[in-house]
């Protein structure tokens, strides 16, 4: 996950940085077969524009998140 911190009046121009960001990714990435199997293995990016909202759960086993 890629985060672009913005103003609202800029969400196109972040959308459009994050687009252009997963083409190069994916360029870079090419395809790879994955030996002993007829798949192959490519790097797929989705993308959303607007507000984010999380949630952090604390881990009894982990000190930090």
């Amino acid at each position: 996950m890629v985060l672009w911190q913005g103003k609202e009046e800029n969400e196109e121009i972040s959308a459009l940085c994050a687009a252009r960001c997963a083409i190069e990714v994916q360029a870079k990435a090419g395809s790879r077969p994955v030996e002993g199997t007829s798949h192959i293995f490519r790097i797929h990016c989705g993308l959303c524009c607007g507000q984010v909202q999380s949630e952090v759960f604390e881990a009894p086993t982990h000190a930090h998140m």
